[in-house]
Formats: structure tokens, C-alpha cells, sequence
């Protein structure tokens, strides 16, 4: 086991003063599982456990806008049912920060669609994360060669809005264009299974991420939240670590 007192931050490469858990614990509360768990500094943990709770609450309250009056949704499984009733003492912490708006605002569509949850925050920075401690956990190191600042966040679940007001028909368009994008991108790709934690893994329900070859030096990694939510990170890493996260993969495969 590391020292994590003893190491540097997964992201930053400063000292360590905890572990942080990739994804956050707050995912799986009450469900039996293992964390996969990286060194880290104040910043990049404790310091930011208040986006944990926020975009939990965020993802969570938008599948619960999804449910039927009845509660129900015959498309979320048992799993993430749990995990909505779990999630929802959460709800009230978050609410200065997790608006439920109108997606179409006083459009035709308003009412065809369900309520929508902003929160005031940035996701692309956290999926960031995520994915440099799962890379953490591959080479086992704090590499530098990364650049996370250079690397790209594209999502189909998420819109990048700094206001809680709905879309207007110009950004209508630029986001189911940006979708329809990453969505083409995503059914042409050959994704290889990601590892988990061990030796209970996470429920794959709740959370699963996948990773490829995108081209020569990249890597493209999918987080899947909830069996409904997709982000994409794309970065640039050298052989040596796109080697450890292959061998990584296949090393759970083997021992699953």
C-alpha cells in the first residue's frame, strides 16, 4: 500500500496530505464495493469535495426529473432507483448550487421534456481529474508529460452554461450539433473496457469508464455515470504510460 502522506498529488505533482477516492465514494454510498484510491494534495481533495456533492446532486436530480409522477422510470435499473432514494437526503446541501430549470425555456418543446439540473460549476475540470487518477492508478506515478490543461472534455449529457436559463434556438442548434458529433465519434470507436476497483468492484450500473487509441500519442477515455450520462476525455501520453493503461486493463481482466 502507498504512503500517501509520503508521495506526490496525482494531478499536480505537489506533496500529498491525503488519498482521494476516483470517482468519489459519494457514487456508491451504501453499495458494497471497493474505491480505487490515489495520493493527493488539499487541493485536489478535500478542497473540492463540495463539486463532489454538487455534481452528484446534479447527475442524481436530473435522473429523478426523468422518473414518471408515479416515481418510476423503466429506464433506470434497480441499481440507480437505489441510488436516487439514497442520493436525495444530499438534495437540500446543494440547493444554492443545483438549480432544476426548463431546458427550452417558453418553447414548444418545454413541456415534452423533463426539468434539467444546473449546477454552478465547472465539469470539465472534475472529469479531469477522474481521469488523471485513474491514469495514477495504471503507472502508479505522478507523470508530468501529461498536460491536463490541454486536454479535451466533450460530453452529450452536459452543457456548458454559466447561467441557469434555458436554451435559446441558437444554442439549440450548436448543442445537438455538438451531440450528433460526439455521438458519431463514439459508434465508430473500439472501446476496451477500463478497470475497476478490487476485489468488489464498482456496480457498473453507477459507474464504468472505457478507454482507446484515438491517434498516435492519444488516448480517449469514456466515463459513464449511471448507465446515462457520457463524458470524453481526450489527452496525449507517452508510450510508456499508454502501455501501463493497456497492461492495467488486462491485468483486472485477468483477475476479475
Amino acid at each position: 500500500m502507498p504512503n500517501y502522506r509520503k508521495s506526490v498529488c496525482y494531478f499536480c505533482g505537489k506533496a500529498s496530505t491525503s488519498k482521494e477516492h476516483a470517482p468519489p465514494k459519494l457514487f456508491f454510498r451504501e453499495f458494497s464495493c471497493d474505491s480505487i484510491t490515489v495520493p493527493s494534495c488539499a487541493e485536489h481533495n478535500s478542497h473540492k469535495s463540495g463539486d463532489d456533492q454538487t455534481i452528484v446532486s446534479a447527475l442524481i436530480q436530473s435522473l429523478k426529473n426523468s422518473q414518471t409522477k408515479d416515481g418510476s422510470s423503466s429506464n433506470l435499473s434497480p441499481e440507480v432507483q437505489k441510488a436516487i432514494e439514497i442520493a436525495e437526503s444530499s438534495f437540500d446541501p446543494t440547493k444554492g448550487r443545483v438549480k432544476n430549470v426548463d431546458l427550452f425555456g417558453a418553447s414548444s418543446f418545454q413541456n415534452e421534456f423533463p426539468k434539467v439540473a444546473h449546477f454552478q460549476g465547472k465539469i470539465d475540470g472534475w472529469t479531469k481529474q477522474l481521469t488523471a487518477a485513474l491514469v495514477w492508478d495504471s503507472i502508479k506515478s505522478f507523470d508530468n508529460s501529461i498536460d491536463w490543461d490541454k486536454s479535451i472534455v466533450r460530453s452529450p449529457s452536459w452543457l456548458p452554461s454559466d447561467l441557469p436559463e434555458p436554451l435559446n434556438t441558437e444554442k439549440i442548434m450548436k448543442y445537438t450539433n455538438m451531440w450528433q458529433e460526439v455521438e458519431a465519434m463514439e459508434s465508430k470507436i473500439e472501446w476496451i473496457n477500463g478497470w475497476s476497483a478490487h476485489p468488489r468492484g464498482y456496480p457498473s450500473e453507477i459507474y464504468q469508464f472505457y478507454f482507446a487509441d484515438a491517434k498516435e500519442n492519444d488516448l480517449i477515455f469514456k466515463h459513464r455515470f449511471y448507465k446515462s450520462y457520457r463524458f470524453f476525455v481526450l489527452f496525449s501520453a507517452n508510450e510508456k504510460i499508454i502501455n501501463a493503461i493497456f497492461e492495467r486493463a488486462t491485468t483486472y481482466r485477468t483477475n476479475s
